[in-house]
């Protein structure tokens, strides 16, 4: 018989359990009905695989008839059976793979139950370029219906074009990654072809303890479509390696179970840039050629359900990137003995960020928890609070949450962090999602435990879903109370640059600082740059006289025991001024404008003169380390 011929070759396995020790050839146009419970137990002493086409007829064939369709396999079609290899938790040889499918057309498996192989099914293009010289041969159009696959090294490996699975199982169990297995699984299932479609699947292994070693499903996302399954216990889901500019990926209607710190998605480490933050150094994409840069092209890519962004979903920003630092952003409880320090990214002089160059890094130093409030003024239900961070230090998503305390009083309707997607090169997305339905308002918190230490670009809302990659939209600080939104006392601002304004806070207005320092009424940036720790400052206090404030250029304030000279004092110096009274719209700010002195100006940009109660103002010099951008 010719291969590539549509001859049918038919058999039926009748009721009962076979032994082999050899392979068992297959030709276009075989078909093999296995009736009633038969089994195959396949036991061979060298690595071999169960059905296959014969390669030497192959070459054969070639001698005869040089054209492609002839180093195709085509038609076969296997219809129920039980197939069970020989391997076990310590072999090192054993039985290869169940169904080779090289070159494999139009293939039909139907209800067929696979067990112990290396692979369970393998379909891909075969290379014939030994006996061809180049590559031949087709491998589209495959089904399988109603397959499973268990404790196999590798369930099934598609790298065929087109082909079509419903109702799919895979699976792992005691052997391949059990206690003492030195055969471990890593994927259950292995996608490189092109449009690869799975409608209803099940990942089924035997529990948390036994689930693979990667992911369940490693995709190079070439127009490959993942619906109605069901998954539990798993590392990663899914482990992306997007290897085509214009290839892409969707998953629809899934019931999950997953731990905290599961990800629905892993890229494969490599596929984004990596910034290595102790070689001081950038780590490039590995295949730049084929346009990988750190942007998803997210319009390929369809997870669940299509999510926007809700830009009234917070009170004061459409999202927080940190761009003006810690500016809307509130800390709860008492303040004095918390030590949180934060490093605003928008000044780096080298960009170490992932999505944005806005971000910041977050640090309890002190010897108490600490929790950020982001207040919220429209929280819709369902909607998904996204957090793009990275863990500089081992950080639990549950500690990002929504509905503290905010169902009558009770948290019957807290919501907490999952890891949803991993980057592969140290950073993460983490969803909270919203299911209160009494109100829409509150706050969404960060509890930062003793020793935290997180890197955050980006916090947003969005509807219908969550993004693979986040959605950024421009803002700017408020500026005076006349705006519909001002912040208060309990509102903190942030790092801004020359010329910047900022609301009442409870931080300083630059980097590296403890979020408790001072009270400030207003802020107005004079000099921008990157501010080493407090360590690095000389901190001191005096009391300012009232005074009269004309709507004029800014004042310069006499202090009550006359002019500020301190001796470590230079130009060049950073100078931060507090005023511990109210200012009452007025602003105050300081300057080193000559060696050892300090000049305090007093400025009023509201319509008319204002009163000014006497208060003490403190000076904080940073003597040392500053790096202006």
């Amino acid at each position: 018989m010719k291969y590539g011929a549509t001859v049918n070759h038919v058999f039926e396995v009748h009721d009962a359990a076979y032994y082999v020790r050899d392979t068992l050839y297959v030709r276009s146009g075989t078909s093999i009905e296995f009736l009633g419970n038969a089994a195959i137990f396949f036991d061979p002493t060298t690595s071999r695989d169960l059905f296959s086409p014969n390669y030497e007829e192959m070459a054969d064939a070639f001698a005869v008839k040089t054209g492609w369709n002839a180093q195709t396999i085509v038609g076969v079609r296997f219809k129920g059976g039980v197939f069970v290899g020989n391997v076990t938790k310590t072999s090192t040889v054993h039985a290869n793979r169940c169904f080779n499918g090289a070159n494999a057309y139009k293939w039909v498996l139907d209800n067929v139950l696979v067990e112990r192989f290396a692979i369970g099914c393998h379909l891909y293009p075969l290379d014939t370029s030994p006996w061809t010289g180049t590559r031949r041969g087709n491998f589209y159009e495959n089904e399988l219906r109603n397959c499973a696959f268990h404790e196999c090294l590798l369930g099934f490996w598609n790298q065929a074009n087109v082909t079509q699975c419903t109702n799919l199982t895979v699976g792992g169990g005691y052997i391949v990654r059990g206690a003492g297995a030195a055969n471990i699984a890593d994927y259950y299932v292995r996608n490189e072809g092109g449009g690869l479609s799975v409608n209803g699947f099940n990942d089924a292994h035997a529990g948390a303890a036994v689930k693979p070693a990667k992911a369940v499903v490693y995709d190079t996302c070439a127009g490959s479509f993942w619906g109605g399954g069901y998954t539990e216990y798993f590392n990663c889901f899914f482990e992306l390696n997007p290897v085509h500019r214009w290839g892409g990926f969707a998953f629809k209607s899934n019931v999950t179970y997953k731990e905290t710190e599961d990800c629905y998605i892993k890229f494969t480490e490599g596929y984004f840039a990596k910034y290595d933050y102790a070689a001081k150094t950038w780590t490039e994409t590995d295949n730049p050629t084929e346009g990988h840069n750190q942007l998803l092209m997210s319009s390929a890519f369809d997870f669940g359900r299509n999510p926007q962004l809700i830009d009234d979903f917070f009170e004061f920003l459409p999202q927080y990137d940190f761009k003006y630092g810690m500016y809307g952003v509130r800390m709860n409880g008492n303040t004095v003995n918390k030590k949180l320090v934060y490093d605003v990214k928008r000044f780096e002089s080298t960009w170490t960020g992932f999505t944005s160059r806005n971000g910041i890094r977050l640090w309890n130093k002190g010897n108490e928890s600490a929790e950020l409030a982001f207040p919220i003024k429209n929280k819709q239900l369902d909607a998904y609070v996204c957090i793009l961070y990275r863990e500089i230090a081992p950080f639990d998503p549950r500690n990002f949450k929504l509905n503290v305390l905010e169902y009558n009083g009770t948290n019957r309707r807290i919501t907490v962090g999952d890891d949803i997607v991993d980057y592969g090169n140290g950073w993460k997305l983490a969803t909270v999602r919203n299911l209160n339905e009494l109100v829409n308002t509150g706050n969404f918190i960060i509890t930062l435990p003793v020793g935290a230490r997180i890197e955050i670009e980006h916090i947003g809302a969005y509807a219908n879903g969550f993004p693979i990659a986040p959605v950024y939209m421009q803002d700017e600080p408020k500026v005076d109370s006349r705006n519909a939104f001002s912040l208060n006392a309990n509102y903190s601002g942030g790092k801004f640059a020359v010329g910047d304004f900022m609301y009442p806070v409870n931080t300083t207005n630059s980097s590296h600082v403890a979020l408790h320092e001072q009270n400030i009424d207003f802020s107005l940036c004079v000099q921008e740059g990157t501010l080493k720790p407090p360590s690095d400052m000389v901190q001191y206090s005096q009391l300012a006289t009232a005074a009269a404030v004309a709507t004029a250029a800014p004042n310069i304030v006499n202090l009550a025991t006359g002019s500020v000279a301190q001796s470590f004092a230079s130009v060049g110096h950073v100078v931060d001024a507090f005023f511990g009274g109210n200012l009452k719209g007025t602003r105050i700010y300081a300057k080193v404008t000559a060696a050892d002195t300090i000049t305090v100006y007093h400025e009023n940009p509201t319509s008319a003169a204002v009163e000014v109660s006497a208060a003490t103002l403190t000076l904080i010099v940073y003597t040392s380390g500053n790096e202006m951008a």
